[in-house]
């Protein structure tokens, strides 16, 4: 079995850590959902020592890095789509030149399971790392009326579809890379306007 690291798309030693992957499909009740996790704790030296550490030292611990593995026979495929946080760093031995940190999954269902307590709002223009999105889009001239009287008296104009909501909201965590589309809740669906 042959294996390939890649650190913002640029080949590196193979860190140490790699035969401990642990891989889970986990049911999370509180998002109502079951997430493929891949789960590891590496230690890199070499190149991947001096590429990780130059950007500590370089640009800051607010960054992170994409993290690839590939793995194979004759032809390697992608096993393992992560980000390393250069907050998370675990250990940095300048002495041994190593560096050992965890890798997050960076897959679809990792935008929901890393951001699902943090607030949003559905009138704001910007995402959670401040790009640039579209607010979601309002219900306007909605009435409700007033039981007693029967008279349509109650203007509701700070209403959302279901839809448009998940729209945002998947905007919102993803800044805008990935999109939503529902049978069920979008156009032409059974529950469109709901």
């Amino acid at each position: 079995m042959n294996a390939l690291v890649t650190l913002d798309g640029i080949a590196v030693s193979l860190p140490d850590g790699i035969k401990e992957i642990e891989q889970s499909l986990t049911y999370e009740e509180e998002i109502n959902g079951i997430f493929n996790r891949i789960e590891g704790s590496f230690t890199f030296s070499d190149d991947g020592y001096d590429y990780l550490k130059d950007l500590l030292f370089g640009t800051g611990f607010c960054n992170s890095i994409l993290f690839k593995l590939y793995i194979g026979q004759d032809t390697l495929s992608l096993y393992f789509d992560g980000i390393i946080h250069l907050s998370d760093f675990t250990e940095l031995n300048l002495t041994r030149k190593t560096i050992k940190t965890p890798v997050a999954n960076n897959d679809a269902s990792s935008f929901v399971f890393n951001n699902k307590d943090i607030k949003a709002y559905l009138n704001v223009t910007k995402s959670k790392n401040d790009v640039a999105i579209s607010a979601a889009t309002r219900i306007t001239g909605f009435d409700l009326f007033t039981p007693s009287t029967g008279v349509y008296d109650i203007n509701c104009d700070w209403l959302y579809t279901v839809d448009t909501a998940f729209n945002y909201l998947i905007a919102f965590m993803s800044d805008g890379a990935m999109t939503y589309s529902s049978p069920y809740f979008g156009a032409g669906g059974e529950k469109e306007s709901a």
